[in-house]
């Protein structure tokens, strides 16, 4: 091979080379996509959960069952709960607002808590805390209620032997007992002390309810909210914040009684005792005679 040739050769490898360090440099960079955040996602098929690690989401409650909402509040309205409940289970949000839920005007009631309660201390699946901040809580209850506007009206839950409680706007139905809301009724509220596990008394609280032949007692442990409300508890969420706070706090107001009978007890989470009640306090209120004559009638 001539010199020439070699040259020529020598040049064509050298523009091959420069060709390919240029389509190299010219390649987009290809970059794994972030995981997306911690956090809570609403889909069309449900609640899911995020630990912002790139695991697999975990769905915390399906909405293509019949779902309810209630919210939960401390009585300073600095630390809320949303409770999404289905027929097979229940999901705890929790939300911080520092300065009041002011931005919770417009949106569901908030049922007021003790501020040791629970269900403000919400945990996810991944064993952290599961908390948002009030903004996002507002965001997701208000795409939860366009769904359906039913939902905020509605409780499931289960009491203690697995039997099925559900709350809608017009109906009760305890296992297979059914009260219908838009009838009068008889509730009473009373408190009643007990001899629990370890020999240690525990006060409860009971709500009877009576409805033609069926009468049951939803029982669970008395909160600490039902003490008489303090300067320092009072909102810092306005005049109808207050008003709220005080409205729950005398649906809490109890009668001391005897202990109602096993075969009548209910046994509920005392977080649904409020919303059951406000239930309650909207349904016709049957008279006392009324009541005696379809007890009567019952009897003979």
């Amino acid at each position: 091979m001539g010199l020439a040739a070699l040259l020529a050769a020598a040049l064509a490898a050298v523009v091959a080379v420069c060709w390919w360090f240029v389509r190299a440099r010219r390649r987009p960079v290809v970059t794994e996509a972030a995981p997306p955040a911690r956090g809570i996602v609403l889909s069309d098929g449900g609640l899911w959960f995020h630990d912002g690690q790139g695991g697999r989401p975990t769905e915390l409650a399906s909405l293509l069952e019949p779902f309810g909402l209630t919210l939960l509040a401390n009585r300073a309205r600095t630390r809320l709960a949303l409770v999404v409940t289905t027929p097979s289970q229940a999901v705890y949000i929790a939300g911080a607002a520092p300065h009041g839920c002011l931005l919770l005007h417009g949106l569901p009631r908030l049922h007021t808590v003790a501020s040791d309660e629970r269900a403000l201390l919400a945990a996810a699946p991944d064993g952290g805390s599961l908390t948002l901040p009030v903004h996002e809580i507002v965001t997701l209850v208000s795409e939860l209620v366009a769904r359906d506007p039913r939902a905020p009206g509605r409780v499931f839950t289960i009491d203690a032997r697995g039997e099925a409680l559900a709350l809608s706007l017009d109906a009760l139905t305890i296992g297979a007992s059914r009260f219908d809301l838009t009838q009068p009724l008889r509730w009473r509220a009373t408190i009643f002390r007990e001899r629990g596990f370890g020999g240690v008394d525990a006060v409860y609280q009971a709500t009877y309810l009576e409805q033609g032949g069926d009468e049951v007692a939803l029982v669970s442990l008395l909160p600490a909210l039902s003490s008489p409300l303090a300067a320092g508890d009072l909102p810092m969420g306005g005049a109808g914040a207050e008003r709220a706070v005080r409205e729950d706090v005398e649906l809490l107001e109890h009668t001391p009684s005897q202990p109602p009978s096993i075969e009548r007890r209910v046994a509920i989470d005392r977080v649904f005792v409020l919303p059951i009640r406000h239930a309650l306090a909207r349904a016709p209120r049957a008279r006392r005679a009324q009541a005696r004559r379809q007890r009567d009638s019952l009897s003979n």
